[in-house]
């Protein structure tokens, strides 16, 4: 269970990083 939500917070970050960089490079 702690396993499964390290993973879930680890793709929330990727996904808020990937939208931050997509408003730097538009």
């Amino acid at each position: 269970l702690e396993a499964a939500l390290i993973y879930w917070l680890f793709c929330l970050v990727l996904e808020v990083i990937q939208k931050r960089v997509e408003k730097i490079l538009n």
